[in-house]
């Protein structure tokens, strides 16, 4: 009995010290720059610049921008800017997840999304054609 109260003590005091620290680095690194807004003001506008889309939910370490046909989602996640997107579109849907450190420019952030993006636009485009093709032969 002794070793079940010595085990959940420990478990509890891990939680607690892990909880904490978590914590403290959301109050350094997202609410010391205004919080999640603020501190991505570039990915936000960009986002959020796309026709119909808004910010529809915010936390203290994540956003979340929608429009009918898209989802955007900026977490801080312990040190790392986490962007995932999720599309509907004609040629199918576009799902994708990035991992970027702490300070990293948001500028590159939108330059790795869009060339990401703009790959799977064509890969979709080739598929298409090369579908519409074989009908035409």
């Amino acid at each position: 009995m002794g070793w079940i109260i010595v085990i959940v003590t420990v478990v509890g005091l891990i939680i607690f010290l892990v909880s904490k620290d978590y914590k403290e680095d959301i109050k350094t690194n997202v609410s010391s720059h205004g919080g999640m807004q603020s501190k991505y003001d570039i990915l936000v506008e960009y986002f959020s610049s796309l026709p119909s889309a808004r910010i529809t939910k915010m936390t203290n370490n994540s956003i979340t921008i929608s429009s009918p046909s898209s989802t955007f989602y900026i977490d801080y996640v312990g040190g790392t800017t986490e962007v995932s997107v999720s599309m509907i579109n004609p040629f199918g849907n576009i799902s994708k997840k990035w991992k970027f450190p702490n300070g990293y420019p948001q500028e590159k952030m939108i330059q790795e999304i869009e060339n990401y993006l703009d790959w799977e636009v064509e890969k979709y485009k080739k598929a298409v054609n090369q579908n519409f093709n074989q009908y035409i032969n």
